[in-house]
């Protein structure tokens, strides 16, 4: 990967269906996939989405990878990353006919 490249990968997920899993799967489920200060900011499913995006925008899941090594943070995206996720919500939208909503 050359120097100031950006990586970007994208996940889908219906919300619904991550819930059910969450609670299926309790405390056990939360504490395997998010940190405590990912469960501190309430369900899972959209720090889940965000993990499954990384690992996909970085290719697949390194040896050794835990849900824990990295986190997800509940703060808009700012500067440059702003724009590149709207211009990939457009595209996504004109190309499968699929509009990215909080769900």
């Amino acid at each position: 990967m050359s120097a100031g490249a950006a990586l970007m990968g994208v996940d889908i997920v219906e919300v619904d269906r991550i819930a059910r899993a969450a609670r299926r799967g309790g405390d056990v489920f939360a504490r395997r996939l998010t940190t405590a200060a990912e469960r501190a900011l309430g369900p899972g499913p959209a720090a889940f989405s965000v993990k499954e995006s990384l690992i996909k925008a970085v290719g697949s899941r390194p040896p050794g990878f835990t849900w824990h090594d990295f986190e997800a943070e509940a703060r808009p995206p700012s500067g440059w990353s702003a724009s590149l996720l709207e211009e990939a919500a457009g595209e996504l939208a004109a190309s499968t006919g699929l509009r990215l909503t909080g769900g």
